[in-house]
Formats: C-alpha cells, structure tokens, sequence
C-alpha cells in the first residue's frame, strides 16, 4: 500500500529522494525525513523548485537570504556548500 500523491508531487520527491541521497552519502549520520514535497534535514527544510528546477532551502523567519540549490538532474554541490545547508 503507498501513498496517492499527484503527478508533481511525486516528481518532487523524486528529487527530493535524490537530493537526500547525495547528503547521505556525505554524511550517513545525518538524519532526515520526507514528508509530503518536504525534505526535513537537522532543523533545515528543503523543496523543488519548479521554476528554477533546483532544489531549494526553505527560507525561515530570521534566517535571512540563505537558500542552497541543487542543479537539476546533477547535484553540483561540494561538501562546504553541503553543510553549510544543513
């Protein structure tokens, strides 16, 4: 039995499943969930962005202008730019 998400939601997570490998690849302590289109990651709240095709950090109140993006198709993120994000 699975979940009965639209088109674009599973499209999303794909992504998002993508992008949560390549994390834990580079980090296999970090802890992570998935839930609906949301990527949650330490306090870190990542989704896709169907305008840009990347993925995107969730700004949060205070936290100013950070977003960390991920190219689509190929993550082109180093492990600085990894961290910084989570």
């Amino acid at each position: 039995m699975s979940e009965d998400f639209s088109r674009k939601v599973r499209e999303h997570r794909n992504e998002l499943i993508k992008f949560m490998k390549e994390v834990k690849a580079r980090d296999p302590t970090r802890r992570m969930a998935l839930r609906y289109d949301k990527l949650y990651v330490g306090n870190s709240i990542f989704f896709f962005n169907d305008r840009t095709g990347k993925i995107e950090r969730l700004n949060q109140a205070g936290e100013g202008n950070m977003s960390a993006s991920a190219s689509f198709g190929a993550l082109n993120m180093n492990d600085s730019q990894v961290k910084q994000c989570i």
